[in-house]
């Protein structure tokens, strides 16, 4: 019977350099011979094509539009992990730009005229869920993270305003440390050059894989 893959979440705040890194984590990954099966959120799939839509203004969302994104993304992420355990049984690693702790430090918050929801409620309905073997938190200052993110941009989504994602960043601390143990986290400075992140990411995929 082949052994199942392990779960890998990469997170942080939009220019942290998730994306970039999902390289980084799937290369490592191949290095030992097991395939990867390397995904974000929001997916590809229906709802998630409806959640980008509204992030780039091409959908109006409601009034309660965070409640709306909370909601939306939940709903999205458990297609999602019915994709990701088919991969998982197969064997291979199942590894993702952002999961549910983008939930808690985003749709947290009050943005524009729509109240956020409370942190309590965001945990409370992803409880049931899937748990990751290795959370990679790439912790930026959101002055380099927007710096960056403008670089490699040509269009603005609605959470990434200079206030809001200093708001963002501050949450994400909280969640961190709230859930560090539950979501096996661990802080990766991305303040820093490319290869230095690169590194660090390797050695703790590294070790995932040894255990």
């Amino acid at each position: 019977m082949t052994e199942p893959g392990k779960f890998i979440i990469l997170e942080g705040i939009d220019g942290a350099g998730t994306t970039t890194h999902l390289s980084t984590v799937a290369d490592c990954i191949r290095s030992y011979g097991y395939k990867v099966d390397v995904s974000c959120e929001p997916t590809r799939l229906i709802l998630g094509g409806i959640i980008k839509s509204v992030l780039n203004n091409r959908i109006r969302a409601p009034p309660e539009s965070q409640l709306y994104f909370a909601c939306l993304f939940l709903a999205d992420r458990l297609d999602h992990i019915d994709i990701m355990r088919q991969a998982m049984q197969t064997g291979a690693y199942a590894v993702t730009d952002r999961y549910s702790l983008s939930s808690f430090a985003y749709q947290s918050l009050d943005i524009k005229e729509a109240s956020g929801v409370p942190l309590d409620l965001l945990l409370e309905m992803h409880r049931p869920i899937l748990k990751p073997d290795l959370t990679l938190f790439l912790d930026i200052n959101t002055e380099v993270a927007l710096a960056r993110a403008g670089k490699e941009r040509t269009s603005t989504e609605l959470f990434e305003t200079r206030e809001f994602l200093k708001k963002v960043e501050a949450q994400y601390h909280e969640v961190v440390k709230q859930l560090r143990e539950e979501y096996n986290i661990i802080t990766i400075n991305s303040d820093r050059p490319r290869e230095e992140v690169a590194n660090d990411i390797t050695r703790e995929v590294r070790k995932l894989i040894s255990k």
